[in-house]
């Protein structure tokens, strides 16, 4: 197995992304898109480089919003799940297996914390439109 590698990027945390795929090759001339790398029925788990496997991004379970996202010890918790699906032109949208695919990966657009990261509801706002980049 090849490991392909990629990077999601976040104001204030940058998260690594490992992929294991049987003999596949990322070419760097065509979007991971195009190649169709990330398989819609599946999940990822999305770690940082700086601390490793050890931790994931995770949606708070506080009863209340269960919105707000931080690194947490890795388990088996379907809020560190997260499906990658294709928008198109590139993009993709982030979706966690415990809150589905009616909350999305999105970046707070309140002119006060314009850099925090939130899960909201799934709609057509280019905060939920994510690029994800291999890493050179």
């Amino acid at each position: 197995m090849r490991a392909i590698t990629a990077i999601i990027r976040i104001p204030h945390v940058t998260f690594l992304l490992a992929i294991a795929s049987p003999a596949f090759h990322l070419r760097s001339d065509v979007s991971a898109a195009t190649q169709g790398v990330f398989d819609a029925k599946s999940y990822y788990r999305l770690t940082t480089k700086w601390q490793g496997d050890g931790k994931s991004l995770d949606v708070v379970n506080d009863g209340k919003n269960n919105n707000q996202l931080i690194l947490a010890k890795t388990g088996k918790f379907s809020g560190q799940l997260w499906k990658i699906t294709s928008l198109g032109a590139g993009y993709y949208r982030l979706t966690t297996q415990w809150q589905g695919e009616g909350k999305s990966l999105d970046i707070v657009n309140d002119r006060k914390n314009n850099n925090q990261p939130i899960l909201a509801d799934t709609g057509n706002y280019f905060g939920q439109f994510w690029k994800i980049s291999k890493v050179k």
